[in-house]
């Protein structure tokens, strides 16, 4: 993979909290289909590589 330039999944899928499976989940399904995770805690994915939406932030 690495002749590709992929980022091998788990390198892509650290979250700031190792404990919350479910954050690491949605972030998974998120990168696989390409969608935008729409959360208001935005800290708790930065970094896996998915697009991020905070509709509760100011524009």
């Amino acid at each position: 993979m690495a002749g590709f330039g992929l980022v091998p999944w788990p390198t892509r899928l650290r979250v700031s909290n190792p404990d919350n499976a479910i954050d690491r989940q949605i972030a998974a399904i998120a990168l696989l289909h390409d969608l935008t995770v729409v959360t208001r805690n935005i800290d708790d994915f930065v970094g896996c590589g998915e697009r991020l939406n905070n509709p509760l932030a100011g524009s």
